[in-house]
């Protein structure tokens, strides 16, 4: 099976709230999530939550990716909005050594004070690379983390 892209909107009483992006592979999914100006504060990670179900059930996936500019990288709407620390919340961890480094000390200033707020400029940082969710045992073999130019000339 080749990598294969998939969109639909998400609705509320039949209302258009934003759309989803899903490209599928291996049993994995990257998945683009844009909420509509309007509805971004009430049920994002309830109907995001729903689209995770969706891509398991559908796809198979037991690993979630999310790219740099659906986490706000060089994008500042996404920055601003603190899109990192949603994904963060809901349990999508970076692999990349660098970020990590860069959360820890997130995390530091955040346990010291309560109220501290990460920098745009931090921001951007940490939405560098893509972060994973894995739904059972993590693995390497995930989009994100294989070429898939590699794939196709084997």
């Amino acid at each position: 099976m080749l990598e294969a892209v998939y969109g639909f909107l998400t609705l509320k009483n039949g209302v258009p709230t934003g759309y989803v992006l899903i490209s599928s592979l291996f049993n994995t999914a990257e998945i683009a999530y844009n909420v509509f100006d309007t509805y971004r504060v009430a049920e994002s990670a309830f109907v995001y939550s729903r689209v995770l179900a969706m891509a398991q059930h559908v796809f198979g996936c037991d690993t979630i990716v999310v790219p740099p500019p659906q986490l706000g990288h060089n994008n500042p709407e996404g920055l601003k909005s603190g899109a990192w620390w949603f994904y963060y919340k809901l349990k999508f961890r970076p692999h990349d050594a660098d970020v990590r480094t860069i959360l820890r000390g997130e995390l530091k200033k955040m346990k010291r004070n309560p109220r501290h707020r990460s920098s745009i400029a931090t921001l951007n940082k940490l939405a560098s690379e893509n972060m994973y969710r894995y739904l059972k045992k993590p693995r390497k073999d995930v989009l994100g983390e294989i070429s898939l130019g590699d794939v196709g000339l084997r």
